[in-house]
């Protein structure tokens, strides 16, 4: 029933002065985070404006690859305000909701909730309508669970972001494990697709003062962290791996932002990518690719035993989630 009432839904843009009458009253904002996404920016902002979010940031890290012409020639025909600005060098200042990469844009536009989010993810919620699912939620701050597409041998890149059915239907991997880097690198036949994600964050601006390393939490402004509860009918569907040249492009640019940024992130953070940066010093990345890719009868027997599910199964399953 609810794969059939959300795959009726057109997600075409809608009310971008985002004063919604009746009940969208909730006016939700976005920052996409992009690095070389050349192949899903588009389809990822589509699926943003799809489901009612209004004002969105492109957080660009100095992309090479024409990521930032499709982003400009965008905002030049969106029906919804649509900017980029770049990755600031000093880094802390990409954290901070009052700093100079965030404040300006949330001062603009004074939304209601925030969203943080990067290119390669595609928001699902119920009935394609975001700022519906938040209209009654009180809490400063809602977790999204994440799930990876399985990479199989014709890997899943949407052209475009409209359709609600073209994500509904989209297996994702949910027999997750909490993997780390030194079981990644032992002979047990584990692999990285399988990991347990970080959920990304949506809050109330107002009410928070910045995000840690990853986007992945944030902290009120005592530098305390603001617990968040877990949303009720959404998710993110998360494509990391897609193509072999993607995968070794993303790979260069992680070791390019360690040589930076790499003090911000000391021990295991970013393990997964610390050691693809590894593994790619050391002539390993091809067959780390090609390790993740599931054929047709193994994805068959992982939804045997409830390992992957189409993501319309998963969001039903969210709704049950609570929230507040």
């Amino acid at each position: 029933m609810l794969a059939k009432r959300l795959t009726s839904f057109s997600s075409k843009p809608r009310g971008y002065d985002i004063r919604y009458p009746g009940a969208r009253k909730v006016k939700v904002a976005a920052i996409v985070g992009v690095k070389d996404e050349v192949e899903l920016i588009q389809p990822c902002l589509e699926r943003l404006w799809a489901v009612g979010v209004g004002p969105i940031l492109v957080l660009d890290n100095n992309s090479s690859d024409g990521t930032i012409d499709i982003v400009d020639r965008l905002s030049r025909h969106s029906a919804a305000p649509l900017t980029r600005t770049s990755f600031s060098p000093d880094f802390d200042q990409n954290l901070q909701v009052g700093g100079e990469v965030i404040d300006p844009f949330v001062r603009q536009h004074s939304p209601d909730w925030l969203l943080f989010i990067d290119a390669d993810e595609f928001m699902v919620c119920v009935n394609d309508d975001l700022p519906g699912a938040l209209a009654n939620v009180t809490g400063p701050v809602l977790s999204i669970e994440r799930y990876n597409v399985p990479l199989s041998s014709d890997p899943f890149v949407p052209t475009a972001g409209t359709e609600a059915s073209d994500f509904l239907g989209i297996r994702l991997i949910t027999g997750r494990e909490d993997l780390s880097r030194s079981l990644l690198d032992e002979p047990l036949g584990k692999r990285w697709i399988m990991n347990r994600i970080m959920p990304k964050l949506i809050c109330r601006p107002d009410r928070v003062s910045r995000y840690g390393l990853g986007w992945h939490s944030i902290a009120d402004s005592r530098g305390q962290p603001i617990p968040s509860i877990a949303a009720k009918g959404l998710l993110l569907v998360h494509l990391p791996l897609t193509t072999n040249e993607r995968f070794v492009r993303k790979v260069n640019n992680a070791r390019e932002f360690f040589r930076h940024c790499g003090e911000h992130y000391p021990g295991d953070a970013a393990w997964h990518w610390k050691r693809w940066v590894d593994l790619a010093d050391r002539g390993l990345l091809g067959a780390e690719f090609a390790a993740q890719r599931m054929g047709e009868a193994e994805m068959a027997h992982l939804a045997d035993v409830g390992a992957i599910e189409r993501a319309d199964a998963v969001l039903q399953k969210s709704m049950r989630t609570q929230s507040g």
